[in-house]
């Protein structure tokens, strides 16, 4: 949030081992949704709104809102927007659905491959 986006991510990256191991559902849950934020600031915006999918499904594990606490909605819906407005209304939801049915493996997983070529990220002009 601070505009340190690489080292940011690198620490997400780095704490989601221990976040798994130990079932830390609302840890995991926050690292999905800045992940989701981060990739989408850098323009990767299917995986931000798989990264968003997976963490909406982690978050209603918790108890929370599908878009998690109250104090994170508003980067959660500038994520969101982005993402929609870049991809659609169709790409974004059938990136969003995927991201809802991953395993929290599969979603951390997710979390920390390498990013995808932008090209894919965007809707084609018409």
């Amino acid at each position: 949030m601070s505009g340190d986006q690489q080292a940011a991510s690198r620490l997400i990256r780095e704490g989601l081992p221990a976040a798994q191991q130990s079932d830390d559902q609302w840890v995991l849950a926050h690292y999905l949704e800045m992940l989701g934020w981060i990739t989408g600031a850098e323009g990767q915006h299917a995986r931000a709104a798989r990264l968003l999918g997976a963490a909406h499904t982690v978050w209603r594990s918790t108890g929370m809102p599908p878009s998690g606490p109250r104090y994170l909605a508003p980067s959660h819906d500038h994520c969101e927007h982005v993402a929609r407005h870049a991809l659609g209304d169709e790409q974004f939801t059938a990136a969003f659905q995927h991201g809802t049915r991953l395993t929290p493996d599969q979603a951390s997983e997710t979390a920390t491959s390498q990013p995808e070529p932008h090209t894919s990220t965007s809707r084609p002009s018409s």
